[in-house]
């Protein structure tokens, strides 16, 4: 499973919107969707944003050698 789609489980598990995450972490409900469709990659210090506000760890969506890499 991609990190587009576990944020989109996630975020549905919450019972938030596109739109109401987005808020919450400070991007529009579109730069949500995007993510969830793969056609843009969160920044780690989104991601980590967004496992905040979705109660989850990081860890759900990217493992620690992945974030490494995403900060390299």
């Amino acid at each position: 499973m991609k990190i587009g789609e576990k944020i989109k489980l996630a975020r549905k598990r919450a019972g938030l919107t596109q739109e109401q995450l987005g808020k919450k972490i400070g991007v529009t409900g579109v730069a949500v969707m995007r993510y969830e469709r793969g056609e843009r990659q969160p920044k780690v210090e989104t991601l980590l944003e967004i496992a905040h506000h979705l109660n989850v760890p990081i860890t759900d969506f990217i493992s620690f050698d992945e974030a490494a890499a995403m900060t390299a």
